[in-house]
């Protein structure tokens, strides 16, 4: 294939096409997993140089086998394992995909605001936050914070607040707590270190997803 997945819009359609289950909605869990591996064996993607974290929002319905519809959804991290020109190891997540079908779908006119707190959500989660080694998270649909006035603690599951309530108390303007702060900024340090060490091992190092 001649170009990654950033010069090339139709491929994550065909992406998206072909993580498509019966229903016609699509299994975000597939998706993710079919997009980091072509970020992993792209041609292009061989020299580790243009490795960086993408974001797609699709209006298209996405889910997983566990969960009837997502508004937006993580990979998992890749890591880049010791070889014999280094011994650092890193990690770091490669993809978020983001949709605005439930929001648009139960928002109406308001969709916009509750899109932007989960935006804001799902980059907090692509740069890893939060950290789970923090004590102070609880796990639904995986680790996230409990702070209130935190873009990064779970809405619209087991009691939460929806996603139009939980905007009345984040501050749009600066949506995380001192803490997912924080872990952003581990994370973007890490992805910095990660393009660092490809660069200078020039692709030598072994990337896993």
């Amino acid at each position: 294939m001649g170009h990654g997945p950033r010069e090339n819009p139709m491929f994550i359609d065909d992406l998206l096409e072909s993580s498509m289950l019966e229903n016609g909605t699509v299994d975000a869990n597939e998706f993710l997993a079919k997009l980091t591996t072509e970020f992993l064996t792209n041609k292009l993607m061989q020299k580790k140089r243009d490795l960086n974290p993408t974001i797609v929002i699709s209006r298209r319905h996405i889910r997983t086998e566990k969960e009837n519809f997502l508004f937006g959804a993580t990979e998992k991290p890749i890591k880049i394992l010791p070889s014999e020109y280094s011994s650092v190891r890193l990690e770091a997540r490669i993809a978020t995909i983001l949709s605005t079908h439930h929001f648009m779908k139960s928002y109406g006119k308001n969709w916009e605001l509750p899109f932007l707190l989960i935006t804001y959500h799902e980059i907090g989660h692509l740069f890893g936050a939060p950290r789970s080694n923090r004590t102070d998270l609880e796990d639904l649909i995986g680790k996230h914070c409990k702070n209130r006035n935190c873009a990064m603690e779970q809405v619209n599951v087991n009691g939460k607040l929806d996603a139009l309530e939980k905007v009345k108390y984040v501050d749009l303007d600066s949506p995380y707590c001192n803490q997912c702060l924080e872990d952003i900024r581990i994370g973007i340090t890490s992805w910095k270190k990660l393009k660092e060490k490809l660069k200078a091992s020039d692709g030598r190092d072994e990337l896993q997803s």
